[in-house]
């Protein structure tokens, strides 16, 4: 009974570092992030999410059919969408135990897919070609499924990414400065309401001005004087600034009388 364990326990350890293993080398190079989708709207768009992912997936893969048939010559042919769609299904599922992530990778390429390279560069760029794809009846065909094809994954890629966001507003509040930063929104003084000055008030300086020794003068002259330890009061100071003076003064006569 006891070697059994062994081995039960032996090979769930192995099994551990393999699933280990397997999860750092497929991690996206960003922060790893994981959420809990039991809230209720996470619970309620998430399944849509995943329905609306798995569309785009077909949809891209249908406009590389297409491009690939007609030499229509997209960007990419087609897989930028079946890529994005990639993205939000593995977020989804929770792939590699990095949803947050997932998501938010999609978030940022679905954008920029749907209004750089499928609006602007590909429709765009056709609609501006006419001449160059509608040569024949059968590549028209093709030319004109691809971009309506076009203009569905726009609007779904979009839609997908409105429903994202507000997945990840609402089980990660600070998800934009954890992906750039690594560390979420801390609470500050501001958001109670008590503002903190950019800059000092004049009168808010925390070093106090000293008040100026009382010397026997009146005035004080820098690197004057015998020097002066803290503490000390006046009329000792006064005292030994004499007997200095008077030190150098037999000194001085002393020498008078030597020469």
């Amino acid at each position: 009974a006891v070697v059994l364990r062994t081995c039960s326990f032996t090979s769930m350890e192995e099994a551990g570092w393999k699933q280990r293993l397997c999860m750092a080398l497929c991690s996206p190079p960003i922060p790893r992030l994981q959420f809990d989708s039991r809230t209720p709207l996470a619970a309620r768009e998430l399944p849509h999410i995943e329905k609306g992912a798995i569309v785009l997936v077909v949809l891209g893969l249908a406009r590389g059919y297409f491009n690939a048939t007609g030499a229509l010559q997209d960007f990419m042919g087609g897989g930028t969408d079946a890529f994005a769609g990639m993205l939000a299904f593995l977020g989804t599922t929770n792939c590699c135990a990095a949803n947050g992530s997932l998501l938010i990778m999609f978030l940022v390429w679905a954008t920029v897919n749907a209004v750089f390279f499928d609006l602007i560069l590909n429709f765009c760029g056709n609609l501006a070609h006419l001449s160059i794809y509608c040569d024949s009846p059968w590549r028209t065909k093709l030319f004109i499924a691809d971009n309506t094809i076009i203009l569905l994954n726009v609007a779904l890629q979009l839609w997908l990414v409105v429903r994202s966001k507000a997945v990840l507003d609402d089980v990660m509040p600070g998800w934009m400065n954890t992906i750039t930063h690594g560390t979420p929104i801390q609470q500050t003084t501001a958001a109670a309401g008590v503002q903190q000055p950019l800059l000092a008030q004049p009168g808010m300086s925390s070093l106090r001005p000293q008040p100026p020794s009382t010397g026997g003068t009146g005035s004080h002259k820098p690197f004057a004087g015998s020097g002066q330890r803290l503490g000390t009061s006046g009329a000792r100071t006064d005292d030994r600034a004499k007997r200095a003076e008077a030190a150098a003064n037999a000194a001085q006569r002393r020498m008078d009388q030597v020469t």
